[in-house]
């Protein structure tokens, strides 16, 4: 049996947080081939990008865990797979509280992204 924290962890991993570092681990992979998981330079490399982009979500919403983002957005979390909760949040105006999130997300990424191209070309 899934807990409720395992479940809220998840939520957050198949959102901003996950689509943000797979963006950067496809960029940061860029011209180094497909499907590069068995060469662990190219692997580490896009841990360096993912980290930081980590650490800059957290440092902006004070956590990386959708339950903790929900109370700061909302007042409070929810238990989405409980079709009660499910309602509430939707009608608490889940879009345009969640779409501000991953705006914000999609904002650290590509700065992460610019900022590392901007590095480069100064080589």
């Amino acid at each position: 049996m899934i807990t409720n924290l395992k479940r809220r962890n998840f939520i957050v991993q198949v959102t901003a947080l996950s689509l943000g570092s797979m963006t950067l681990g496809a960029c940061f992979n860029k011209g180094k081939g497909k499907n590069n998981l068995h060469d662990w330079n190219v692997y580490r490399d896009s841990l360096i990008p993912s980290g930081k982009f980590c650490k800059l979500f957290e440092k902006e919403f004070g956590s990386t865990m959708c339950h903790d983002i929900q109370e700061t957005k909302f007042g409070r979390s929810f238990q989405l797979t409980n079709p009660e909760d499910l309602r509430e949040f939707q009608e608490a105006d889940a879009t345009g509280k969640c779409s501000s999130v991953v705006r914000i997300a999609v904002r650290i990424a590509a700065e992460i992204i610019l900022n590392d191209q901007d590095a480069s070309d100064e080589v």
